[in-house]
């Protein structure tokens, strides 16, 4: 299957779960993520803001914990010339919704992405392997291979993890998959 009939197929399944079961998987991935980021002894994260547009994993609870444990949180905030610029987040930061329903800080404080130890990254789905299936415009891509060090983390329900994504050559696997289940350590 081509990756753009594969996300038609992905955003249908997640659409078809329940409210009440989204909720459930959305706080164990959740759960797990923030065990993940304990062991890894984090620092510094940038994690994306959920779009309640794409009915995307919350990630509500990582960001607490990480303020409340002084771990220095940054968001991607996307360009017009598809990259993302981390910006610095805090209890006080005031958002915005950008043009595809995503929150994002209402005045920018850039964060050099050197300053970064862990990504935790949107996604559709993802295969065992480590490969994403994002939407489609690259800019975690492009943003992750300025930036090798970061250790990267996916947050994908078991209903979208399959066995194999199309690859090509740009894209970047993760280190990590957290499902409702547990976190499969890719490398």
């Amino acid at each position: 299957m081509d990756k753009h009939s594969l996300r038609i197929k992905l955003k249908s399944v997640r659409e078809a779960v329940t409210k009440d079961d989204w909720h459930q998987i959305e706080t164990n991935i959740q759960a797990g993520a923030i065990q993940l980021l304990q062991e890894l002894k984090s620092t510094s994260v940038i994690l994306y803001l959920a779009s309640r547009r794409n009915r995307e994993i919350a990630t509500d609870d990582i960001m607490k914990y990480c303020l409340d444990g002084n771990i220095m949180v940054a968001v991607p905030v996307t360009t017009s010339i598809h990259d993302i610029i981390p910006s610095r987040m805090s209890q006080n930061t005031s958002l915005i919704e950008d043009k595809w329903g995503i929150p994002v800080p209402k005045e920018l404080e850039s964060v050099s992405g050197e300053e970064l130890t862990v990504a935790i990254v949107p996604m559709l789905g993802a295969d065992k392997s480590g490969y994403r299936i994002g939407y489609g415009k690259g800019y975690y891509d492009r943003f992750l291979a300025r930036y090798p060090h970061i250790i990267t983390i996916g947050l994908c329900p078991m209903l979208t993890l399959h066995e194999e994504i199309p690859v090509e050559r740009h894209d970047i696997p993760l280190n990590y998959i957290v499902t409702e289940k547990n976190t499969l350590r890719i490398s």
